[in-house]
């Protein structure tokens, strides 16, 4: 039998519940976007602590960054780990492929750190495994290059890590094009030039400073290809992101030079005219959405 009483208590409990709902939900993903451009960094760290406490799994990945970080709140390097290989472990693709890069000893934009990261092979092998078995292309590429030049992962054989960056490449992730070009060159057996030239131009097609280097420097000596006008176009192209403090720059710069001799005002006009021209591919993650990358997982690196 329901007393007033108790009828009462019923009444409260639905209200309290209903306006509960209400708060939980005045916020958006969206809102925790624009507190975050606006610098409002501790109500963007309010908005996504209660949009995780509702198993919002976008803004978790967010509320590690801002405990990495320090935004909104005490930074919390550990706590943000935490996040992140809770995250990973329950199959969250982007959260894999943090920790894989950050374990390989990248340098990434999720953990500030002064100075590279120190390599931890079994961490490392556990998150790029998972991720690359959810079929993430940074993940794959950094699980096959623990295996070579790292020599990381005894588990891998050579096939395995070739199999791991070939499936990289075929998501034209550039690093993976161009690590996966070079791999060719002999890493894994006898050489085929084929795959090297292949998967070296898309990776330049892409923008990929590597690739542009090795189109400058390594064409002669690995493509027994000596064209001046090539030579000339992607030496120019290499050296506009080479740091002058760079091993490849001084390098470069020599090929170029030595183009420079060889080629007509003309021809150098109408090369710098194709430069000026140049278009690259803009490459597109398969599985995570772009706003979600939060930034660039390596920064730049000579690889």
């Amino acid at each position: 039998m329901i007393t007033l009483n108790n009828f009462a208590k019923m009444v409260i409990l639905f209200f309290f519940f209903i306006f509960s709902n209400l708060v939980f939900a005045q916020f958006t993903y969206e809102d925790g976007q624009n507190a975050a451009r606006r610098l409002d960094f501790k109500q963007a760290f309010t908005i996504f602590s209660e949009l995780s406490q509702q198993g919002d799994l976008d803004a978790t990945q967010v509320l590690g960054l801002l405990y990495a970080h320090g935004y909104g709140t005490a930074k919390d390097v550990k706590k943000a780990e935490t996040i992140y290989q809770s995250l990973a472990r329950n199959g969250d693709l982007l959260a894999q492929e943090k920790l894989c890069v950050e374990y390989s000893g990248h340098k990434t934009s999720f953990f500030p750190k002064e100075k590279k990261p120190e390599i931890e092979p079994e961490k490392a092998y556990e998150f790029c495994l998972m991720g690359a078995l959810n079929g993430g292309p940074i993940a794959q590429i950094s699980l096959a290059r623990l295996y070579f030049p790292l020599h990381k992962a005894p588990q891998l054989t050579k096939a395995q890590a070739l199999y791991w960056a070939e499936k990289a490449a075929e998501a034209n992730y550039p690093p993976a094009l161009y690590w996966t070009g070079v791999s060719h060159l002999g890493t894994y057996g006898i050489p085929d030039m084929d795959k090297v030239n292949e998967y070296i131009w898309k990776a330049a097609e892409y923008g990929n400073k590597n690739a542009e280097i090795f189109l400058c420097i390594g064409r002669n000596r690995f493509l027994g290809e000596t064209n001046f006008s090539e030579h000339y176009f992607w030496c120019s192209i290499a050296l506009k992101g080479i740091p002058p403090r760079a091993i490849s720059y001084e390098a470069t710069l020599q090929v170029l030079n030595t183009a420079i001799s060889h080629l007509t005002i003309k021809q150098r006009q109408e090369l710098d005219d194709r430069i000026k021209n140049r278009k690259t591919l803009k490459w597109v993650h398969p599985k995570i959405e772009e706003d979600l990358l939060l930034g660039s997982f390596w920064e730049r690196e000579e690889e």
